[in-house]
This record gives structure tokens, C-alpha cells and sequence, in this order.
């Protein structure tokens, strides 16, 4: 953003406009810095000029470096400045022409072709600067002579045109050469040139011993002036290559008010040439192109005729269209038609011209056209201005088709043929499926109102050559083919429940034993060894309706190894259909049921438990007992992720007591070591964990955490030792001596703020009362 504020304020001559006044307009006129640098090409400035005025101004400009002065800028005026200052407005003037022309009532916007080209940076698409100069350039002011002698003699020379259009040539002088084009400058060169040095001059038997060339080096830009219909009319200096295609890119093109079919360039008062930019656009030729001279006029003339096409054209867009277009043209110019487009009507919506509205009695109409008949009699229809052109598509329907669902092998919609059957059909379709139900199928067939009718056909008979049930078909028909499996339910299931792998329904074959199905749901759950089963069994024969069923019951157990032994047996026998199986596993059979034990006992680790009536304390005495590091007051029972605190002292004293836990599988006991420490936390002046001292009290310990704080509630204090028991202390009475382990607790006092206004109020209405009290007593007295 930097360089471009830089670049701007150069463009703009350093003069007369804030900083921040222009920095401003150049951020809401969202140029790029390749634009800036653009526009200061087109008035004269080169690369080198640009870059070193930017260094200037930035106070980066080194003693060395090349500078032109102010002066020697050509040309820059204040209307070249407003160019520049002015821009956002004229941005905001075309935007707002395009978004008020593009909508077309009643339909979809659509843009004006070929005006968006002009849009991107100009720098692509500008001429190039190199090649061979014009042989009808006119040399002016500014532009670079190049002579050249060799032979007898030699030199070469550089000369700049000045001013006034002379070059001054060493030790001949000044020549005018303004408005001469290549051919009459080499030959005055050669006459001026000969008059100096003899040996230009044919002797010698008629051969010259010098020899002249003339060339040009860095020439002048051009200076045109653009008029009409462009968003910032005005001078605009161009290359010298420049041609009258490539000189609108310099300007943005024109506006969509503007014409691209009638881009004129005028010289000297008269009108010399005029492009169709459309030609460019569409076939990419310049047909009569013509290269630009100094002060040469680009007029865009209002924009002609102009009509839109939208539809199943492959570039719908608002066209301009030039005397003697029509409908078939304007088609041409959208690309043509899409092969989806309908031709025996597409529609035009005319605005009716003035002069026939009140004959008519409307302002709008429709017009339907067939284009297919335009097509082929090469006939033309003229369009009117505003004119809009609708390509509708054909119809999404196939009248050649026939179509077979259900048991063949594929599927699907097939194209009819002339006398096709349905057992044409059923070949085309790879035939049928192994278990189709062939004494029945079904044909629908569309009448012509659009009703249907069915027809019952049987499939084995129309195979066979029935011309009855081997109808012949019709666009449109649809043929049935049934699954006989499906229709009879002969994919029938059994179902297990409970305590298997993989619970669920099955398949069910002919045959199949319980031994099978317990296969199939993957054997007994984990941790299963002896099973009972039960089997729920539905009589399809059975005519009483309050029987649900019958329930077979196996009375004796079974087990893992009875895999494929006993599972057949006289009770059961195999199982039919429909058959539900509920494996019920042993509730007294369990595995080895273990609890773990870690901490300070001389033989940690897992423990099996022996019978259901096993205590914490007899696995405490398996594993060795408490070591002397022990400190049983503070150990911990885990159940079901819950810790449980636990006094081991008085367990261990009252074995199997009603203190003590019954173990249960999973269980962890854990015994601390003494941590020989005290936590006194809460409202306590220097809260943390302190030394142990046995004998000491709650206040003590109080006492040496630094006392309470002023907010402390001493009536609210509390202490809980090891083994999970608690109570509160009241500062009144003995303090409790703390064990090791313990944790002090003082809470915070609760207060209720006072609201100093209620407290206002109340206390003036009592002084109120008292006063009037005390009046009743004075007036009371005799």
C-alpha cells in the first residue's frame, strides 16, 4: 500500500491534494499497484522515471541514480491529474450503468458480452513495444534518430527531435525532421549527409565507398484523445505500437452504454476507420486494424441495437447487433444451439414500439417462433431493440422403451422393438433367476388418457410359445417377474438368546440341531461353562387361539464339552422354524474370584477368594499381616472405582466383627505408611501440610498454621482423621488431639451485607414513630 500511495501522489504531480485526502481514494478505489504503475505509462513516464520518483519520495534516491524534473515530464496537466483524483466516481458510475442494464424483467441477469474482457489489468493485453516501426510513423518531439556511416567514413550518432522538431547533427547543424515519415527522412538524411561527406556521393566508376542507415530508438509515447461512451473520457498516452484494437484496453474499454461493433478512430476531422470488436472476441482476428497516430481520436459511438438470448445456448449473454442481424445471427454469436434445445418453438419478448402501442393496445408481447423452419429456408427474422430470446429445452421423455423388474438377471429399461415380446424381452434380460415364480407375472400397461390396465401372465406358458401369455409389448409397458421364495417365505429363521457370543437370528436349514445353532451364534459367553436351555416353539397346526405356544424344557444341564454329543437328544430333537432358543447360563458357577492387596504387608499381591463368607482381616493374615511400617489407622478399601476408608487397628482386634467387610472379588485393599504430617486448610492465616507432633490438639496445630483469618468462622471448624471418621471442633471446649494424617478444616464466615438506604429508612421511620408518640404524651398532660 506503501508504493502505491507513492506511485498515486507522483501520477498526481505532487500538487495541491492532501496525503490522506488521496490515500483515502485510492483504497476505496481498489486500483492495483500494476494499474497505478499503468496509468502513469499512459501519461509519459517510464519504468525507470517511476521507480526513481518513488525513491525520491520515500528519501531513498542515491547521488547516482538518473532523475527527470518536473519540467520534463510531458504533458501532465490537471485534467490528466483528476484522472487519477476522480476515480472512484467514475468506477461507481459504470458499476451502477451495468447493475441498471443486465436485468431484464421477468428473467434471470445476464451479462453483456465481451465488455468484462476490459476489466482485468491492461498490461495484459497492451501491444508490444518491440518489433519494426510503421514505415508511415511521422517523427515528432521526443522521438530518437539513430545515424549510422560506415565504410570510408564511420561514425554513429544519437540525436533526440526537440521541441520544435529539429536534430542538431555535429559539424552539419540543425535539421527539421518533424512530420517526415521513415522513407522521407532517410533521404533527406542522405541529401543533408552528402553535401558534408563526399564519399555518400556515387563516383568512382558509380561505386559509393560510405554508406548511411537510419533507424529509431526509444520513440515518444503517443497521445490520443478517447471520447463517447467510456467511463473517463479524456488524453491517454499510448504506446507507439499501439493499434486501434489494442488502444481500448489503455481505457477500460468502453461502458455497457458504449458500442464494441462500432469502435471509431477519427484523424484530422475525418472519420478513417471502424472495427467490430465482436470479430476479435469470436474468431480472434483484427480486421482492418489500424496503428495509432499522435493526437488521433477513439470515438465509441451509444451502443446499437441490442437484444439477449438465454436457454440451451451455449453462451447466453445481451448481444449488440449491427444493420441486416437476425435471429439466426444473434444465435451464431451465442455459440450456437445445445443439442437439448427445442426448435419447433422458442419465444421472443418484444417491447411493442412506441408507435404501435396504442394500435396493439400493450406494451409487452410474445412472439413464438420456429426456428427449425428459420434454419431450413436460410430465412432471417429481424429483431427489434430490447428484444429476449428464450431457447427452452426438450422434453425429459423416451417413447421407445419397455421396462422388466424383479427375478432376471438384469433389470432395467430396454429399447422396444417391432413385434417384441415378453419373452424377447426376458432374453434380453439374460433370462430369469433360479427361483422365479413362473406361474405368475404381472404386465402394466399405460393407456393413452393415462390410466393403467394389468394384465396376469404366466411365465412358464409365454417361455413355451403361448402366443395368449406371450403378448407382444408396447411403449411404455412394464412386465413383473416375482421371487418364489419371497412369495411362499421360504427363507424362514431361528433365533438365540442369552448367554452366547453372538445372540441373534439365524438361518434356519433342514435338520438343524441345537448343536448347529450354537455353532453359528459362536459358542457360550466367556466365563460360562454349564448352560440349561429352553426352547419356544410355535405350532402353525395347533387351531386353539389362547395357545401362544409350547415351551420345551431340558431339565439337566449342559456343558462346554457336550459340543456335538448330547445337544441331540429324544426331548428336544431338531429344531423346526420359527424355533426361539434362551441359553440360561449356571448362576452358581463362577471362576476363580480374586482381591488384591498392596502396602505395607509382608506378602502383597492378588489373593484368591476361598469362600463367600471371607473377610478383609483373613486376608490381611494370608498376606503376612501388617509390617512395622504400617499405619493400619489410615488404609483404604476400593470397590467399584469407590475408596473406602478403613481402621485395620480395630478390624484386625475384631475379626469377622460388624466392622469389619466381608471381601467380594475385585476388591483392593491398600495399607499407608505413617506420612507423619497434618493439612490445615481453609481460613487459616498460613494454610498447608505441617509436622506431625503426636499429643498436639486441633488448636495447636491452628495455632501454628498462623491463626485465623479475619475471616474465619471459629465456630465452624472441623477435623478428619486417617481412618474416615470426622467431627467439629468448637473453640469452647477441649480441642481434640489430631492423629497423623489428619486434616483441619476452618470454614469462612458467612456474612449478610447490609444495604445502608433500607437501613436509612427504617431507622427514620422508628425516630418518626417515637416522635409522634412522645407528642400524643405532651398533648395528653393537663
Amino acid at each position: 500500500m506503501r508504493i502505491l500511495l507513492i506511485l498515486c501522489l507522483f501520477i498526481a504531480g505532487l500538487f495541491s491534494q492532501d496525503a490522506a485526502d488521496i490515500k483515502k481514494k485510492i483504497k476505496e478505489s481498489g486500483l492495483s499497484e500494476s494499474q497505478i504503475r499503468q496509468m502513469a505509462k499512459q501519461r509519459g513516464m517510464s519504468e525507470a522515471e517511476i521507480d526513481a520518483k518513488a525513491k525520491e519520495i520515500k528519501g531513498e534516491t542515491g547521488g547516482d541514480a538518473p532523475m527527470s524534473s518536473i519540467e520534463e515530464i510531458p504533458e501532465v496537466g490537471l485534467d490528466e491529474v483528476s484522472l487519477i483524483l476522480n476515480i472512484e466516481e467514475s468506477l461507481l458510475e459504470e458499476t451502477e450503468i451495468e447493475q441498471e442494464s443486465m436485468v431484464q424483467p421477468g428473467e434471470q441477469p445476464i451479462l453483456y458480452f465481451g465488455y468484462d474482457i476490459f476489466k482485468r489489468d491492461p498490461a495484459l493485453f497492451q501491444a508490444s513495444v518491440f518489433g519494426a516501426v510503421d514505415p508511415n510513423y511521422n517523427i515528432g518531439p521526443g522521438d530518437e534518430i539513430i545515424i549510422m556511416l560506415w565504410g570510408e567514413t564511420q561514425f554513429r550518432q544519437v540525436l533526440r527531435v526537440d521541441r520544435e522538431g529539429f536534430i542538431f547533427i555535429p559539424e552539419v547543424g540543425q535539421v527539421f525532421v518533424n512530420g517526415l515519415s521513415m522513407d522521407l527522412l532517410e533521404s533527406k538524411m542522405f541529401n543533408v549527409l552528402s553535401q558534408r561527406y563526399s564519399s555518400l556521393v556515387r563516383s568512382n566508376g558509380g561505386n559509393a565507398t560510405t554508406f548511411l542507415d537510419i533507424s529509431l530508438g526509444n520513440l515518444r509515447p503517443l497521445r490520443i484523445l478517447v471520447v463517447g461512451e467510456v467511463a473517463q473520457p479524456g488524453a491517454y498516452r499510448v504506446s507507439p505500437s499501439t493499434t486501434l484494437f489494442s488502444s481500448l484496453y489503455y481505457f477500460n474499454g468502453p461502458t455497457t452504454l458504449g458500442s464494441l461493433r462500432d469502435v471509431q478512430l477519427i484523424r484530422g476531422g475525418k472519420q478513417i476507420a471502424t472495427i467490430d470488436f465482436y470479430d476479435y472476441l469470436l474468431s480472434g482476428k483484427k480486421q482492418a486494424d489500424v496503428r495509432l497516430q499522435l493526437d488521433d481520436t477513439i470515438f465509441l459511438p451509444p451502443r446499437g441495437k441490442t437484444v439477449s438470448i438465454q436457454g440451451e445456448v451455449n453462451r447466453p449473454a445481451i448481444y449488440e447487433l449491427i444493420d441486416g442481424e437476425g435471429l439466426l445471427d444473434v444465435v451464431k454469436l451465442a455459440g450456437n444451439l445445445k443439442v437439448s434445445a427445442y426448435l419447433d418453438r422458442i419465444q421472443i419478448d418484444r417491447i411493442v414500439p412506441f408507435n404501435e402501442r396504442e394500435s396493439l393496445g400493450m406494451d409487452r408481447m410474445y412472439i413464438d417462433v420456429n426456428i427449425k423452419e428459420l434454419i431450413d429456408s436460410a430465412n432471417n427474422y429481424e429483431l427489434l431493440d430490447g428484444d429476449v430470446i428464450q431457447i427452452f429445452p426438450i422434453i425429459d421423455l423416451r417413447k421407445n422403451y419397455v421396462e422388466i423388474r424383479g427375478n432376471v438377471e438384469r433389470q432395467g429399461s430396454y429399447e422396444i422393438e417391432d413385434g417384441m415380446r415378453i419373452s424377447d424381452l426376458i432374453e434380453l434380460a439374460e433370462g430369469l433367476m433360479s427361483d422365479v415364480y413362473l406361474d405368475l407375472a404381472h404386465l402394466v400397461r399405460i393407456n393413452e388418457n393415462l390410466t393403467e390396465d394389468l394384465f396376469e401372465i404366466d411365465i412358464g406358458a409365454a417361455l413355451d410359445g403361448d402366443e395368449n401369455e406371450n403378448m407382444e409389448l408396447q411403449p411404455f409397458d412394464a412386465v413383473l417377474i416375482y421371487n418364489k421364495n419371497t412369495l411362499f417365505n421360504a427363507f424362514k429363521t431361528v433365533e438365540i438368546n442369552g448367554s452366547v457370543k453372538r445372540p441373534g437370528r439365524y438361518p434356519f436349514f433342514e435338520g438343524m440341531t441345537m448343536n448347529d445353532l450354537l455353532i453359528h451364534a459362536g459358542g457360550f459367553s466367556k466365563n460360562v461353562y454349564r448352560v440349561k436351555l429352553e426352547v419356544m416353539r410355535v405350532d402353525p397346526h395347533d387351531p386353539n387361539a389362547l395357545q401362544l405356544g409350547q415351551l420345551l424344557l431340558i431339565p439337566h444341564f449342559f456343558t462346554i464339552d457336550d459340543f456335538g454329543n448330547n445337544f441331540h437328544n429324544d426331548e428336544l430333537g431338531v429344531l423346526q422354524a420359527h424355533d426361539v432358543v434362551f441359553v440360561r447360563a449356571d448362576p452358581y458357577f463362577k471362576l476363580n474370584q480374586r482381591a488384591q492387596i498392596t502396602g505395607e504387608v509382608f506378602y502383597p499381591g492378588e489373593y484368591a477368594i476361598l469362600h463367600t463368607n471371607e473377610f478383609v482381616s483373613d486376608i490381611i493374615k494370608r498376606a503376612g499381616g501388617l509390617n512395622p511400617d504400617a499405619y493400619p489407622e489410615a488404609s483404604t478399601l476400593t470397590r467399584n472405582n469407590v475408596d473406602i476408608n478403613i481402621d485395620l487397628n480395630k478390624i484386625m482386634k475384631s475379626s469377622g466383627s460388624n466392622i469389619d467387610f466381608q471381601i467380594l472379588a475385585g476388591d483392593e485393599i491398600y495399607i499407608n505408611k505413617h506420612p507423619n504430617l497434618v493439612y490445615v486448610n481453609g481460613e487459616v492465616n498460613n494454610p498447608g501440610a505441617l509436622k506431625f507432633r503426636p499429643g498436639q490438639s486441633v488448636r495447636d496445630y491452628i495455632n501454628e498454621a498462623g491463626g485465623y483469618t479475619s475471616q474465619a468462622d471459629k465456630k465452624d471448624i472441623s477435623v478428619q482423621f486417617p481412618n474416615g471418621e470426622g467431627s467439629s471442633v468448637s473453640q469452647y471446649w477441649i480441642s481434640p488431639i489430631v492423629m497423623d494424617g489428619s486434616i483441619i478444616s476452618v470454614a469462612a464466615e458467612t456474612r449478610e451485607d447490609i444495604d445502608k438506604t433500607e437501613l436509612a429508612k427504617e431507622i427514620t421511620a422508628i425516630l418518626a414513630s417515637m416522635a409522634q408518640v412522645i407528642a400524643i404524651i405532651i398533648l395528653a398532660q393537663p
